[in-house]
Order: C-alpha cells, then structure tokens, then sequence
C-alpha cells in the first residue's frame, strides 16, 4: 500500500514555489533598474536592522529590568527577614 502525503507539505512546497516565482517576476519587472532595486532593498534591509536592534535592546532592557527589580525585591525581603530574626 503506498504512502499517502500529508496535504500540508505539498501546500508547504507550493507555496514556497509561488513565493520564489513571484520574487523573480517581481524583479524582472520592476519599473526601476537593477542598481535602484538594489539600493532600495538595502535601505530597507538597513531599515529592518536598526528597527530589530532597537526591539532587542527594549526586550533587553525590559528583562534586565524585570530582574533587577527582582533582586531588589529579595533584597528588602530578606533585610526584612534578618531584621525580624534580630530582633527576636
């Protein structure tokens, strides 16, 4: 008995093909020249760099944040503690 395929995986594949045969269209028939498409796709891509590192450094700060306000937290936590045990 042969093997059936999953419908997802060709859909996976025919998808991918369309995309990639969409691209090549896309670049063979842009209204600009090469050299303007190029400029334009590495604006964009310098574009989407600063935009990810300036989302990584939010994401950064955010979880050092978080971890700092964390240790502080512990810290009070146990002065309050220690405090409580000296006392008694």
């Amino acid at each position: 008995m042969a093997e059936k395929r999953k419908p997802t995986g060709a859909f996976l594949w025919g998808s991918l093909i369309g995309m990639v045969a969409g691209a090549v269209y896309v670049l063979f028939n842009a209204p600009r020249s090469g050299r303007e498409t190029r400029e334009q796709i590495a604006n964009s891509v310098r574009q989407l760099a600063g935009q990810v590192e300036r989302e990584a450094e939010d994401a950064r700060k955010r979880v050092l944040g978080e971890r700092i306000e964390d240790f502080i937290a512990a810290g009070k936590a146990e002065a309050r503690r220690l405090n409580a045990t000296r006392r008694d």
